[in-house]
């Protein structure tokens, strides 16, 4: 019996297959709350998240955007992967007219497929230091690049 459920257990793993790839969003956009001052919401349309198979998780996420790079470690479990605790991304963000350089601390990250030809997802990340007030979501749907 113990045998059987490790080989389900492992076979549970060919999840993150589906999400192997570069997909360009086609709508999305990050928001941050009213403790972000001068910050505005930005559209993630155009931008680019790469999912690739990792070694200490299922997948490493590197999401581009026009605030920099931010790649984290996700665990799948079936059609849905999620961000592993304690990650952190440092983007820069224009307040009021200047580029301030802040690290999130991400509270949630999920990208979730059924097909693997299109995604959504969803994203929560409060600032810390200068930004401690300030938190972020974002939410956005993408399609898969061939290739």
């Amino acid at each position: 019996m113990c045998a059987t459920l490790i080989a389900c257990s492992s076979t549970s793993n060919s999840g993150p297959d589906k999400f192997v790839g570069t997909w360009t969003f086609d709508s999305g956009q990050v928001t941050p709350d009213s403790g972000c001052l001068g910050v505005a919401t930005s559209s993630l349309t155009g931008q680019t998240l790469t999912l690739a198979k990792g070694t200490s998780a299922d997948l490493v996420s590197t999401l581009m955007s026009q605030f920099g790079t931010c790649s984290l470690q996700l665990t799948v479990m079936g059609t849905v992967a999620s961000a592993n605790a304690g990650q952190s991304c440092m983007f820069t963000v224009p307040v009021a007219g200047q580029s301030l350089t802040v690290t999130f601390n991400v509270t949630s990250w999920t990208v979730t497929t059924t097909d693997g030809v299109t995604m959504t997802t969803n994203a929560a990340a409060t600032g810390t230091g200068l930004a401690a007030n300030c938190s972020i979501t974002l939410t956005g749907t993408a399609t898969k690049h061939e290739g």
